[in-house]
């Protein structure tokens, strides 16, 4: 499984290429990630083939020897292997990152009132 994400970065002039690649094998997956400039997705799409024949499994491990007899499923599937990429899209993080630096410290004291509480000793 395999994607591309076009990215900006501050006030630069040209987009990042940011390509991402997802080899599934029995017990896991092998993450890569490709950066580059943006003209150059045009021959990494032609070269994917090439990139994901060199990933490769040990005998054993690889996806296709996966045995529902004795190999556990995994509890996410494969939406949830790209789903950081669409919470991202969705500006998840942003509206997370907002809401912590608004209510951060009410958090941060109602946590340190809470392990006060906890941890403190009582007068006899």
């Amino acid at each position: 499984m395999h994607w591309a994400k076009e990215i900006k970065f501050g006030d630069q002039e040209t987009n990042t290429l940011n390509y991402n690649i997802r080899v599934l094998g029995r017990k896991g997956v092998l993450v890569l990630n490709f950066i580059a400039d943006m003209d150059q997705k045009a021959t990494i799409d032609a070269n994917i083939s090439d990139v994901l024949a060199v990933a490769e499994f040990d005998q054993g491990s690889k996806y296709s020897d996966f045995d529902p007899e004795i190999d556990k499923v995994a509890a996410y599937g494969l939406g949830a292997l790209v789903a950081g990429k669409v919470i991202a899209k969705t500006g998840f993080f942003a509206i997370a990152l907002l809401f912590l630096k608004k209510f951060g410290v009410f958090i941060l004291v109602g946590l340190g009132a809470l392990f006060g509480k906890l941890f403190s000793r009582k007068k006899a």
